[in-house]
């Protein structure tokens, strides 16, 4: 996905109107660009919140229309994956395996309307000892998985979009600071009212869990303003202690960017601001740019260009392009320490996973291959 080009301060204001549940001002309708804010929305996944001050507004009915088909679809997709979620863990329940609701589904609770918090996939914590139990149970449930065993999360698909995320751990052993703060997980937990084998974060645990896992994806792809809303609708309807969870994010490293989204938060969507950007200071800004221009999950382009620094080259040009291409082709990541720990430890066999990332490249992986290489073309 490319950069997300919209106006900030219009983007904001109408997600304030929908936090708030007030019409947009005329002169706002006049001006806004509804079409790029429909498109910056999408990439977001936030066009079914954003859908509440569209239909309040003076937008054209082309407009409106699109938006609420993005709402009606989310919710389909919503329920849709409900609906499939009870069924997985009903099997889990039967078989005697621990598990945890984590990232979308937790944080849509604390939203005004649940169903309006869209999402792509579902994503599950669970007992790590049993992870072949759990694929069988995936198998003979219609889903299929090419990453199995490979990170610290299996991928499960099936048909029509359902896509399951089986998380052995939190984190990866990558993130080492924030895998092992969660290393022992389970003594965090506390186990939910009418089930035998369902487990929940209180709501500071969750919290600060969501932090991490949302700065984690900031320092690499990036991530999206929906996290600011999931921030400040927790920020509304949660039981914080911010004595116990500022001291818990300084163990992980993480207290500073959370300051920062926090303050972006509350700062953006709370009603006395009126939606208005310029109250923020030069980190907050700088944040929401990042935020806004790089949508929800992230960009291809915003991962390499942190590449690029990685290597040492500040420009993009022909030579650092060819350097960029070779780097990638012929180093190993350390991601492979967890996929091929045997052929990683040993300087004699580490040259071997060359041979293992081609077979990759060529498979399970090609379509990001390509798109990484398009994305790598076109950027100057």
């Amino acid at each position: 996905m490319s950069e997300i080009i919209v106006n900030h301060q219009d983007l904001i204001y109408l997600l304030y109107c929908s936090v708030n549940d007030c019409t947009p001002d005329a002169s706002f309708t006049e001006k806004a660009d509804f079409t790029a804010l429909l498109k910056a929305c999408t990439a977001h996944k936030i066009s079914a919140f954003a859908d509440k001050a569209v239909q309040q507004s003076g937008a054209d009915e082309t407009i409106k229309n699109a938006f609420q088909k993005e709402k009606l679809n989310a919710i389909r997709i919503n329920i849709l994956f409900f609906s499939e979620t009870e069924k997985i863990t009903k099997e889990l329940e039967n078989n005697g395996i621990w598990y945890m609701h984590i990232k979308g589904k937790t944080i849509a609770q604390y939203y005004p309307e649940s169903l309006l918090r869209q999402t792509g996939d579902v994503d599950i914590l669970f007992d790590a000892g049993t992870a072949d139990k759990v694929m069988n149970i995936m198998t003979k449930m219609g889903y299929h998985t090419d990453h199995f065993g490979k990170s610290h999360h299996d991928t499960y698909e099936k048909p029509p979009f359902f896509t399951i995320e089986m998380h052995r751990t939190l984190f990866s052993a990558l993130s080492q600071q924030n895998h092992e703060y969660y290393n022992d997980v389970k003594d965090k937990l506390l186990p939910v009212d009418g089930k035998k084998f369902e487990y929940k974060f209180r709501d500071d645990d969750l919290y600060i869990y969501y932090i991490a896992h949302g700065i984690n994806h900031l320092r690499h792809n990036g991530t999206g303003i929906r996290t600011l809303l999931d921030i400040y609708f927790m920020l509304q309807k949660a039981n914080l202690d911010f004595t116990y969870i500022d001291k818990e994010l300084s163990v992980l490293g993480i207290a500073e960017e959370e300051m920062i989204l926090r303050s972006l938060a509350q700062k953006l969507f709370s009603p006395e601001n009126g939606g208005d950007t310029d109250t923020l200071d030069e980190n907050e800004k700088k944040m929401l740019d990042s935020l806004i221009r790089f949508g929800v999950y992230g960009t291809i382009e915003n991962k390499i260009r942190k590449n690029f620094k990685t290597i040492s080259m500040p420009k993009v040009n022909t030579r650092s392009k060819i350097k960029y291409v070779l780097w990638r082709i012929f180093s190993v990541p350390e991601e492979y320490s967890i996929r091929t720990p045997k052929l990683y430890k040993h300087r004699i066999t580490k040259p071997l996973i060359f041979f293992v990332r081609v077979h990759n490249g060529l498979t399970v992986r090609r379509k990001k291959i390509i798109s990484e290489w398009k994305t790598l073309r076109r950027m100057k």
